[in-house]
Protein backbone atom coordinates (compact mmCIF):
# COMPACT_ATOMS: atom_id res chain seq x y z
CA UNK A 1 0.00 0.00 0.00
CA UNK A 2 2.45 3.28 -1.14
CA UNK A 3 0.90 6.22 -2.12
CA UNK A 4 0.73 6.50 -6.05
CA UNK A 5 -0.37 9.99 -6.30
CA UNK A 6 -1.50 13.58 -4.34
CA UNK A 7 -4.38 15.36 -5.81
CA UNK A 8 -4.22 19.07 -5.05
CA UNK A 9 -6.82 21.17 -5.23
CA UNK A 10 -9.03 21.66 -2.47
CA UNK A 11 -8.49 24.38 0.72
CA UNK A 12 -9.15 22.44 2.85
CA UNK A 13 -9.74 18.87 4.70
CA UNK A 14 -11.49 16.65 1.97
CA UNK A 15 -13.83 15.10 4.01
CA UNK A 16 -15.36 12.09 1.11
CA UNK A 17 -13.66 10.42 -1.55
CA UNK A 18 -15.48 7.96 -4.31
CA UNK A 19 -14.42 6.11 -7.04
CA UNK A 20 -16.78 6.33 -10.05
CA UNK A 21 -17.90 3.15 -11.20
CA UNK A 22 -16.18 1.68 -14.24
CA UNK A 23 -14.52 5.07 -14.86
CA UNK A 24 -11.52 6.74 -14.46
CA UNK A 25 -12.72 8.94 -11.73
CA UNK A 26 -12.84 10.67 -8.31
CA UNK A 27 -15.70 12.51 -6.74
CA UNK A 28 -13.86 14.54 -3.79
CA UNK A 29 -16.12 16.62 -1.19
CA UNK A 30 -14.53 18.96 1.43
CA UNK A 31 -14.79 21.37 4.34
CA UNK A 32 -13.52 24.14 1.72
CA UNK A 33 -17.26 24.23 0.27
CA UNK A 34 -16.19 22.55 -2.69
CA UNK A 35 -16.86 18.96 -4.54
CA UNK A 36 -14.44 18.24 -7.31
CA UNK A 37 -14.48 16.17 -9.94
CA UNK A 38 -11.05 14.56 -10.65
CA UNK A 39 -9.65 12.43 -13.22
CA UNK A 40 -7.37 9.83 -12.55
CA UNK A 41 -5.24 9.30 -15.63
CA UNK A 42 -4.15 12.62 -16.02
CA UNK A 43 -4.04 13.68 -12.37
CA UNK A 44 -5.92 16.77 -12.78
CA UNK A 45 -9.30 18.32 -11.71
CA UNK A 46 -12.38 18.13 -14.36
CA UNK A 47 -14.56 19.85 -12.64
CA UNK A 48 -15.11 22.39 -9.70
CA UNK A 49 -18.97 22.39 -7.96
CA UNK A 50 -19.69 24.36 -4.90
CA UNK A 51 -20.58 28.13 -3.91
CA UNK A 52 -23.05 29.62 -7.52
CA UNK A 53 -22.65 26.27 -9.44
CA UNK A 54 -24.95 24.26 -6.53
CA UNK A 55 -27.36 26.28 -4.15
CA UNK A 56 -27.37 25.82 -0.83
CA UNK A 57 -23.57 25.04 -0.18
CA UNK A 58 -22.56 27.49 1.65
CA UNK A 59 -20.74 25.79 3.99
CA UNK A 60 -18.34 22.13 4.45
CA UNK A 61 -19.54 19.33 1.52
CA UNK A 62 -19.43 16.58 3.77
CA UNK A 63 -20.13 13.52 1.25
CA UNK A 64 -20.97 13.02 -2.17
CA UNK A 65 -22.33 10.39 -4.59
CA UNK A 66 -22.75 9.15 -8.04
CA UNK A 67 -26.01 8.36 -9.54
CA UNK A 68 -26.67 5.97 -12.42
CA UNK A 69 -29.06 8.86 -13.98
Amino acid sequence: NQMVKKLRGHASRVSSVLFMPGNERILSAAYDHYAKLWNISKYEEMLVLGGRVLKGHRDSVLGAAFSPD
